[in-house]
């Protein structure tokens, strides 16, 4: 009886360290592979946020074949084929087209709205360097889930034909009354824990009517990220009171907030 029971902790030990092998096998899986997290996922319905809109913003410099066309037709081109690589279900047909073209640069910029969404893609030639830069913003007012799906189509087109871009999402949202900075860091927590990340670096400025907290973190649930050269950063958290409406406006970006342009 003895022996049955000796042998009987003995498989319940080897059991429970298999059992807690495995567990640690998988934090480190989950810790070290990115599962490609959607940035919107950080909101919930009971944080009690409203999200206005979701811009998705890509710069790229492109890379060019031979000057058999003009650049007007070369710009006009490129952007069918970018159109055909991310505007999946979203029709684009009819934009506004407008050229210019002046001693420092030609331009070409093609323009569309309407109530689900609005686009705005410029192409441009530097005369002096001879380099052509694409920039576009697209600022989506519903579904805001298909900003994932547009980033991961821009990033495979300019893969292979840009010598280098970025794309941002920038999701923009506002909170009713004037937050606290303990608020702000609270809210910042739930955002954080949600995607994964982890605090980089933190700023607060507060006053009787006025709020500036910003954030920047890294997960690596999400796949980009950008080396500032002593931390990664991936995800950037702004807000702001804004005195007019009376709300705290609440920026969420990945990898960044790009508003550079």
């Amino acid at each position: 009886m003895a022996v049955f029971n000796n042998m009987k902790i003995k498989i319940v030990g080897m059991f429970c360290i298999a059992l807690l092998a495995m567990a640690v096998m998988q934090y480190i899986i989950t810790e070290s592979f990115p599962d490609d997290a959607h940035i919107t996922e950080a909101f919930i319905i009971s944080d009690e946020i409203t999200i206005s809109e979701c811009i998705v913003e890509t710069t790229a410099c492109l890379t060019e074949g031979e000057d058999s066309v003009s650049f007007y037709e070369y710009a006009c081109e490129t952007l069918e084929e970018i159109h055909g690589a991310y505007s999946d279900g979203m029709d684009v047909n009819g934009q506004d087209i407008s050229y210019t073209n002046d001693d420092i640069k030609e331009c070409v910029k093609a323009e569309y709205t309407e109530e689900k969404f609005a686009i705005c893609d410029v192409i441009t030639r530097q005369k002096a360097s001879g380099n052509t830069y694409y920039h576009s913003k697209i600022t989506i007012y519903s579904d805001i889930n298909t900003a994932e799906k547009i980033k991961r189509n821009m990033d495979s087109f300019f893969s292979d034909n840009s010598n280098d871009h970025i794309t941002y999402i920038k999701v923009k949202a506002y909170k009713n009354g004037k937050m606290s900075v303990n608020e702000c860091k609270n809210i910042t927590r739930k955002f954080y824990e949600r995607l994964r990340a982890k605090s980089v670096s933190a700023h607060a400025q507060d006053a009787e009517n006025n709020l500036l907290y910003n954030c920047y973190g890294y997960s690596n649930k999400l796949t980009d990220y950008i080396d500032s050269g002593k931390e990664k950063i991936n995800v950037q958290i702004s807000i702001s009171y804004n005195i007019q409406n009376d709300c705290s406006d609440i920026t969420l970006g990945y990898p960044i907030i790009n508003d550079s342009y």
